[in-house]
C-alpha cells in the first residue's frame, strides 16, 4: 500500500503536467489568435468604403430632388403662361377684362368646368344678347355690363331647380353643345362666386390685361422659334434627301 508521501509526490507530478499541458494550450491559442488577426479583412477600410458609397447615394437622392423641384416649378411657370394666354385669347372674344375672366377662370374649377367650354360659352351668350334680350328681361338680367348679367344669371340659375327648365334654358343661353356644362358654375350662385372671386385674388390667381398679353406674346415667340427650327431642320432634310437616296440605293445594290 502507498505510503501518504508517495501519494503526494504523485499528485505533485500529476498537476505539474497538468500545468504544463495548460501552458502549451495557452501558447497555441495565442498562435491561432495572432494568425487570425493578421488573415482577417481590413474592416475598418470596408467601413470607409460603404460609409463612401452610402454619401454617394445620399448626393444622388439629394441631385434628383432638388432637379425635381426646380423641373416642377419651370413646368408651374409654363403651366401658367399657357393659362394667362387662353385667357388673352377669350378676353379679345367677348367684353370681359382678364380679371373678371380669371374670376370666373378660378369658380369654374371648382365646378368642374374646362376653361375652353367657359370661354365659347361666354362667347355664344355675348353673340346673342340681342336676341335674347326680351328673355333676359323677363329673367330679371338687366345689369350694364357682361359680367353683371353673368352674376344675375348666376342667381337665376341657383333658384331654379334642376331639371329641364334649366337645362334648356342654358342651352338657349350658351349654346345646346356646351350650355349643360356651365350649369354646375351657374348653380353656384353670384354670393358663392364672390366669394371664390375673393379667394382668387388672395391666392395669386387673378391676372391683368398685360400680364395676360405678355403671356401671349411669350408664346407666340416660343412658337416663332419653333417654326424657326423646323425650318432649318427642313432645309438641311432637302440637302441631305438626294446623297442620302444614291447611298440607299448603293446599300441595297450592295
Amino acid at each position: 500500500m502507498a505510503s501518504n508521501t508517495d501519494l503526494r509526490v504523485r499528485i505533485s507530478a500529476d498537476l505539474a503536467d497538468i500545468k504544463q499541458g495548460l501552458g502549451l494550450l495557452r501558447g497555441e491559442l495565442a498562435k491561432v489568435k495572432t494568425q487570425a488577426a493578421q488573415s482577417a479583412p481590413d474592416m475598418t477600410g470596408w467601413s470607409r468604403g460603404l460609409a463612401g458609397i452610402r454619401q454617394q447615394v445620399l448626393d444622388v437622392a439629394a441631385a434628383y430632388v432638388s432637379w425635381r423641384a426646380v423641373s416642377g416649378i419651370v413646368r408651374g411657370v409654363f403651366d401658367s403662361f399657357d393659362k394667362m394666354d387662353r385667357i388673352d385669347e377669350m378676353r379679345q372674344m367677348v367684353a370681359l377684362s382678364s380679371e373678371e375672366l380669371s374670376k370666373f377662370a378660378y369658380a369654374a374649377q371648382f365646378s368642374g368646368v374646362e376653361l375652353e367650354a367657359l370661354g365659347k360659352g361666354f362667347g355664344f351668350f355675348q353673340r346673342n344678347l340681342a336676341k335674347n334680350s326680351e328673355l333676359l328681361k323677363a329673367l330679371g338680367v338687366d345689369a350694364p355690363s357682361l359680367s353683371g348679367k353673368l352674376r344675375q344669371l348666376m342667381d337665376v340659375f341657383a333658384a331654379l331647380p334642376d331639371g329641364p327648365e334649366k337645362a334648356s334654358l342654358a342651352a338657349e343661353l350658351f349654346g345646346s353643345k356646351l350650355g349643360g356644362n356651365l350649369i354646375p358654375l351657374l348653380n353656384e350662385g353670384s354670393q358663392k362666386f364672390d366669394e371664390l372671386s375673393e379667394a382668387a385674388v388672395r391666392t395669386g390667381n387673378v391676372f391683368s390685361d398685360e400680364a395676360t398679353a405678355g403671356a401671349a406674346q411669350f408664346n407666340d415667340n416660343l412658337d416663332t422659334m419653333k417654326a424657326t427650327m423646323v425650318g432649318v431642320f427642313n432645309v438641311a432634310a432637302q440637302q441631305l434627301a438626294p446623297a442620302m437616296s444614291v447611298y440607299a440605293g448603293t446599300a441595297n445594290e450592295a
